[in-house]
């Protein structure tokens, strides 16, 4: 295996030495399922000491992308697509997985058109009874099923169904280049959930875990809402950062 030594110290080690990690496992270097070299092996490799290996596969561990087994080792999970994205930047679910230079795709589709109830009529702005679209998919990252994304908007915006079965990636650059509704922020909250089977079912999961759900309402140059949406990340996919400062 390659040499991946740690050049210049940008923040802590271990944090450094973890990240060196994951690039392999992105890689495919070490795929889902291998075991880690041993300590001193993995130690050399990265250029720092086993103590500070140590911290790095403890943080590995604890954001569930390697395991510890009692007398054979350590592994790589099979939920090895892990993305951290800021919070304080607004990216589509194409974005986000793209961004960590993953293949996103479209594993599911479905396309409903209804009219509003009271929660989207509340959401979007709009009378309730008004016509809208409902926009149902399982996006993959390299064709694994990443996140469960349900999008609402209203069907003014495109005029007829049909024409949203060109899209192919992410919506809201969708209706930015087609129809001049770019989105300038959203509002929304990030929160675990127990998933149903329906949502189980779409994302290939077997064992009941919390899912990430990232619920918001994107708005355009006007503060018009355009879109209410629901995500629900796959379990060990989705990582939020924050940089938070200190009050002056």
């Amino acid at each position: 295996m390659e040499q991946f030594k740690i050049e210049k110290l940008t923040q802590p080690l271990p944090l450094i030495a973890r990240d060196k990690i994951e690039e392999l496992i992105q890689r495919s270097i070490l795929a889902p399922g291998d075991r880690l070299p041993n300590e001193t092996k993995l130690a050399q490799m990265l250029g720092v000491s086993r103590v500070t290996l140590r911290e790095a596969l403890r943080l590995l561990e604890e954001d569930g992308i390697i395991i510890r087994r009692q007398g054979r080792g350590t592994f790589v999970r099979s939920s090895d697509l892990i993305i951290r994205n800021p919070l304080e930047v607004n990216t589509s679910a194409t974005e986000v997985i793209e961004s960590k230079g993953l293949k996103a795709g479209t594993a599911w589709f479905k396309l409903e058109r209804t009219k509003a109830d009271k929660t989207i009529s509340n959401k979007l702005n709009i009378e309730v009874g008004s016509p809208v679209i409902i926009l149902e998919r399982v996006r993959t990252a390299n064709e694994k099923p990443a996140v469960y994304t349900l999008d609402v908007f209203s069907e003014n915006i495109v005029g007829r169904i049909e024409v949203l079965k060109e899209l192919n990636g992410s919506l809201s650059k969708f209706l930015e280049e087609k129809y001049n509704q770019k989105i300038e922020y959203s509002l929304g909250r990030i929160i675990p959930i127990l998933p149903g089977p329906y949502i189980l079912d779409k994302l290939k999961i077997v064992d009941l875990s919390p899912l990430l759900l990232v619920e918001e309402v994107d708005y355009n140059s006007e503060d018009k809402p355009i879109i209410y949406g629901r995500e629900y990340w796959a379990p060990n996919i989705l990582e939020f950062t924050i940089l938070r400062k200190r009050r002056q």
